[in-house]
């Protein structure tokens, strides 16, 4: 409903969409002139359910949703005899996790060759979201979208004019010297961390005091809960282009994502009524959003064989943010 299919949501991009009447229109930049698309719902979502003997705890982890969406894609390729078409796998958020493991799936199990592999707010290693204690490599990788994120709110300091180059320049710092410091730890000179302390105030907007007492390790809660804090504000998780009222001035991080209020809203009331008053699906089949949704037994299995080389399991308070996701 917002970039691939025959209809489009509008909606007040980056701003505030107002409760409905929503309004839907044509989508001219849709692939379907090029491309048959095929949506896919796992198992728990949409009005995919398990059936038989099967539960829902056979579905629902690393490695079964691999399996299983990698043989739904084999049949339907099987069924419609499109063995020899060109294929292209899409995957947004934890669907790029999936679209590496289904893709090596598909081709090491399944002989089944992808052309290609199309990744929207890609995440391939879950340690850049998770700022765990003691592990520094959320810091630098997260500091680009810090700067970005101020350049845009106009909290950068002698604001460059170019996002560009700003944001390259955060990069550079980010590999190089903000790397070092943190790798450095209680090595690290009383004057090296003044240093760095300036820096991260450039690139993030915040204050220094703030940024010492944070220890030059701002995660991306805090950061999205203290830029705008002055301003009784604070900015979206997935799109910080957005701002919204801060419901807890004193917290520490952020609980509330003002983008996802905005605008998601308008894509599932847009969505709902083109799929049961124009598609004409029978009302009576809930859709779910989320296999959460309808499904109280819904408990990801964090567990993976990683390549037949042992496996991972990842901490209980990682797997939470994973599945608010």
């Amino acid at each position: 409903m917002g970039v691939l299919g025959l209809k489009r949501t509008v909606v007040n991009d980056p701003g505030f969409t107002p409760a409905a009447p929503y309004r839907l229109e044509d989508n001219n930049y849709s692939v379907l002139d090029v491309a048959d698309l095929v949506m896919i719902d796992p198992v728990g979502t949409g009005m995919s359910r398990p059936i038989g003997k099967a539960k829902g705890k056979d579905f629902w982890g690393v490695d079964q949703d691999m399996r299983t969406v990698s043989l739904f894609i084999k049949q339907f390729i099987t069924e419609n005899k499109r063995w020899n078409s060109p294929k292209y796998l899409l995957g947004e958020s934890y669907g790029t996790m999936r679209s590496a493991a289904v893709a090596n799936y598909l081709e090491g199990r399944l002989g089944m060759a992808l052309n290609g592999v199309i990744m929207v707010s890609a995440v391939f290693d879950i340690r850049t979201l998770n700022f765990a204690q003691g592990d520094d490599i959320s810091y630098p990788l997260n500091l680009p979208t810090y700067a970005a994120t101020a350049w845009y709110h106009n909290k950068v300091p002698n604001k460059p004019a170019s996002l560009e180059k700003f944001i390259q320049e955060s990069r550079e710092f980010a590999e190089n010297e903000y790397a070092s410091a943190l790798m450095k730890g209680d090595r690290l000179s009383d004057a090296e961390r003044e240093k760095i302390v300036e820096r991260l105030a450039y690139f993030t907007g915040l204050s220094k005091d703030y940024i010492r007492a944070a220890d030059i390790r701002i995660q991306a809660n805090e950061f999205g809960q203290e830029l705008l804090r002055d301003e009784g504000l604070t900015v979206g998780r997935l799109d910080s282009r957005f701002k919204g009222i801060n419901q807890e001035p004193l917290s520490q991080g952020w609980q509330y994502d003002p983008q996802s209020s905005a605008i998601s809203p308008a894509y599932k009331a847009t969505f709902m009524d083109y799929y049961y008053n124009q598609l004409k699906v029978n009302p009576e089949l809930t859709y779910n959003f989320s296999a959460r949704d309808g499904f109280s037994d819904f408990n990801w299995d964090w567990s993976h064989s990683a390549n037949g080389r042992g496996g991972f399991l990842v901490p209980p308070t990682l797997a939470w943010i994973w599945q608010k996701l």
